[in-house]
């Protein structure tokens, strides 16, 4: 890890590579591929080396979590959602596949399920912003829908 540590990704990679090929059942070594692939925005990458954690230890809710996000980055909202439900299955204080739940609810229209699930992930790390912005942005568009002008560009507040 300390490769990754100092941003060093692809000495990072060689030496996952290296490790993996001495030890084809590390499923440590093969998240940890996954973790430098996110870093370098190479998901599909990712996706693989999550794939292949959770072959090896089906009950690794980080793995299902992370493979979610990474759905959540390639627009492959249904994966994204199955792998978030098995994480929160596993790990039901697992505040990122809310998160990554709640994105691929709110892509996909379930706007209350999306709100449900940020909103959870706000309970469960009330320190992550991004959860609010989230609830904020999924409430000023249910707002739009119902019609309120309020929020459309150009609206003029009186003073």
């Amino acid at each position: 890890m300390a490769y990754y540590h100092q941003h060093q990704y692809d000495l990072a990679i060689a030496d996952y590579i290296q490790a993996i090929n001495l030890d084809p059942q590390s499923s440590a070594a093969y998240f940890n591929l996954g973790l430098v692939y996110d870093n370098k925005g190479k998901y599909d990458n990712a996706i693989v080396d999550y794939g292949k954690v959770i072959e090896l230890n089906p009950n690794d809710a980080s793995a299902y979590s992370k493979r979610g996000l990474d759905y959540i980055q390639t627009r492959k909202f249904d994966l994204a959602m199955i792998d978030s439900n098995k994480a929160i299955e596993l790990n039901p204080v697992d505040t990122i596949a809310y998160y990554s739940r709640g994105f691929a609810y709110g892509s996909s229209g379930q706007y209350d399920l999306a709100t449900a699930d940020y909103t959870k992930a706000i309970e469960l790390n009330p320190t992550e912003s991004k959860n609010f912005i989230n609830v904020a942005l999924l409430s000023q568009a249910a707002a739009i829908r119902a019609g309120d002008t309020r929020f459309h560009p150009g609206h003029q507040t009186q003073s």
